[in-house]
């Protein structure tokens, strides 16, 4: 039971950060950062080719060199207008396929962290590593909490509607806010308020 709570207090934790769309966010799923980066390297190509900017051999040579990098056995069509876009288009589709995975990829990857973890660690440990998790959990729901909180979400006060209906603002506004200020609070207390 607590090797499940374990597991789920991590991925809520994973849950929490949003996801990145970058590759270095990503160490345990390979396929993941490969994608993303040819995502990255064909988006660069067609950013060339969107500032009517000609593709040269010396673009396209260091071009294929990133590729063959990133994934040795890509195949990459002659460059032209129209295989570019259509490269841009697959890497991309083929990235978002790939993201769309990473839930299960991490949920696979902390399952087996979680099994090596059980192996080596006492039950003892455990608890102790179970209460940490939790602990650490309750700490950032807490933080996130704060930060909402402290984020504004209304802008300044910009009128007030007077009593007889009409709409003050500016220092019409503040007077009219002082003025009725010291007339409530003048009032006698009754029924244990003002």
């Amino acid at each position: 039971r607590a090797d499940i709570i374990m597991t789920e207090c991590m991925l809520e934790a994973q849950q929490v950060v949003l996801p990145s769309h970058r590759a270095r966010s990503h160490p345990w799923s390979p396929a993941l950062i490969q994608a993303q980066r040819k995502k990255g390297l064909a988006a660069n190509l067609l950013s060339i080719l969107s500032n009517d900017r000609p593709i040269t051999p010396r673009i396209e040579r260091q071009f294929r060199r990133n590729a063959t990098a990133i994934d040795p056995t890509w195949e990459i069509p002659p460059l032209s207008a129209h295989s570019i876009h259509k490269l841009a288009h697959d890497t991309n589709k083929h990235a978002k396929k790939q993201l769309h995975l990473t839930a299960e990829l991490r949920r696979q990857h902390l399952e087996e962290r979680r099994m090596g973890m059980v192996d080596a660690a006492a039950s003892a440990d455990r608890e102790k590593a179970l209460k940490n998790i939790l602990k650490k959990e309750r700490i950032k729901m807490k933080h996130r909490a704060i930060q909402n909180r402290l984020r504004s979400r209304n802008g300044p006060l910009t009128f007030v509607v007077d009593t007889d209906g009409t709409r003050r603002t500016d220092s019409e506004m503040i007077e009219s806010i002082i003025s009725y200020n010291a007339t409530h609070f003048a009032q006698a207390r009754t029924n244990g308020a003002y």
